[in-house]
């Protein structure tokens, strides 16, 4: 990964990203805190790393949250209401390995990236490459990955380390503090 910085890939990233989020994540602080995936760990960060997860699409972010209900054997309806909030994200170092260069220089590819069952390796008690990717890139100071959705064939998702944002980087919650009153937090 180190090379990858060296060579000049890792860049800017300026975006909208999609969400749709369980109501008790959806306050404005809680939506873009990673503290869910801090506790849970998910396919790009181990548990205790904060991490934030988006889609670059509404379309993407729909159909993970689908395929995830689907892994489990449940129902959608299972995992409905959803708060659905777009993001606006600056990120000074963001690291796009949804490119042929970048999985190139790392020997990997989108299909075995995608192929990746973390949870499966978390229960056996082992870190899934993915992690143990999205916890060197925040080892390094990067402060994001777009990534290859493992559901959507050619979609992308944003991972995002809330606690490494620079001066000059955000995440923010378009429209989520109407929900306060609303929502109990």
């Amino acid at each position: 990964m180190q090379a990858l910085i060296a060579r000049g890939l890792v860049l800017p990233f300026e975006g909208t990203a999609y969400r749709a989020m369980r109501l008790e994540y959806s306050s404005p602080d809680d939506a873009i805190s990673g503290a869910g995936a801090a506790t849970w760990g998910g396919r790009w960060n181990p548990p205790g790393l904060a991490t934030f997860y988006a889609s670059t699409t509404y379309e993407v972010a729909h159909k993970e949250v689908a395929t995830a209900a689907k892994y489990y054997g449940a129902s959608i309806t299972n995992e409905l209401p959803r708060v659905e909030a777009a993001f606006d994200v600056r990120l000074a170092k963001t690291l796009d390995l949804s490119t042929r260069r970048a999985l190139r220089q790392m020997r990997l590819t989108q299909k075995s990236l995608r192929a990746v069952d973390w949870r499966a390796a978390n229960d056996r008690g082992h870190e899934a490459l993915t992690q143990a990717i999205g916890r060197l890139a925040a080892a390094l100071d990067i402060e994001g990955l777009i990534v290859p959705s493992a559901e959507v064939r050619g979609g992308r998702n944003l991972v995002a380390f809330p606690r490494l944002l620079t001066p000059g980087s955000r995440i923010r919650g378009r429209g989520l503090e109407r929900l306060r009153g609303f929502l109990s937090h």
